[in-house]
């Protein structure tokens, strides 16, 4: 989890076309919103699996796609060091988790 560099983009730009996620969502620095972050996380992440299998991706592989920032929903290490937005990108494989100083809606 590092900060987006212009490496970092061109990096994202060369990744080979195949089925992959970009899900972007405001994150909390602190206060009792930060206990919501997890579940907001845990929806967008159900939102990306519906769009997968409603373009004609394998629930299967939509799964193995979404499984590296499944893992992030249980991480309270994680959750405690946020900035005010979190970028996520993914596809098979591969995944990126950048804390960002925007806020998403």
């Amino acid at each position: 989890m590092d900060v987006l560099s212009r490496d970092d983009l061109e990096l994202l730009v060369r990744q080979p076309r195949s089925s992959c996620a970009s899900l972007y969502m405001p994150t909390h620095r602190s206060g009792p919103e930060t206990q919501q972050d997890p579940i907001r996380l845990k929806n967008l992440i159900r939102q990306a699996e519906q769009r997968f299998v409603g373009t004609g991706t394998r629930r299967r592989d939509a799964n193995e796609i979404l499984h590296s920032v499944r893992e992030l929903i249980e991480d309270e290490a994680f959750w405690r060091h946020q900035s005010d937005g979190l970028a996520l990108f993914l596809r098979t494989g591969w995944f990126r988790c950048y804390r960002l100083a925007l806020r998403f809606e």
